[in-house]
């Protein structure tokens, strides 16, 4: 059985929900490539979108996508010589993607109390276009029991929510890292 159109299929990316907990589909992908092949919406932005909603619809939220990309370009533009980022309270991973998408020289580490499936099949749909996405490396590490460690990296984080913020915040103040944080 054929799926309905979505009223957003007939929009621009740009003109999409930005903060719509829907989660990308397969019907989305057409939007995505006509928005990037036109300039309407960032180039890098839509190929991932079109890639997650082609390789696992309704699997990632829009919100989760555009936000994740949000935090990667602003951590782009104020640290662009930072290399080594730790992405804490990582989830999927989709911040930690991207900041190696923006610029494949970084040393990327995703830490969060578990790695979830859908970090694994994300990576690995990424990675096939982007095959440097494999040096992403994952840690599990509870941020709730003040355990998180940094090296000095950059330690970034979208969507820690409530007392993690605060354990992310204390845990770049003790290695005396720069932060990149967006809470929930």
């Amino acid at each position: 059985a054929a799926t309905q159109p979505l009223q957003r299929h007939q929009l621009p990316v740009s003109a999409w929900r930005k903060n719509s907990r829907s989660c990308i589909q397969l019907g989305d992908v057409r939007s995505f490539k006509e928005s990037g092949h036109t300039g309407d919406a960032d180039e890098l932005l839509c190929a991932v979108g079109g890639i997650i909603g082609s390789e696992l619809p309704d699997r990632v939220a829009r919100k989760e996508l555009f936000e994740a990309h949000a935090v990667a370009r602003v951590v782009d533009r104020h640290f662009p010589e930072e290399t080594e980022i730790t992405e804490f309270c990582a989830g999927c991973g989709l911040l930690g993607i991207f900041l190696m998408l923006l610029n494949p020289r970084r040393r990327v580490r995703c830490s969060d109390k578990k790695k979830q499936l859908l970090a694994c099949r994300l990576q690995d749909a990424l990675t096939v276009h982007w095959p440097f996405l494999q040096g992403i490396t994952w840690e599990e590490e509870d941020a709730r029991h003040g355990q998180l460690k940094t090296r000095g990296e950059l330690v970034a984080s979208c969507h820690a929510c409530s007392v993690l913020s605060d354990e992310v915040i204390l845990t770049a103040r003790r290695g005396r890292s720069p932060l990149v944080l967006v809470p929930c």
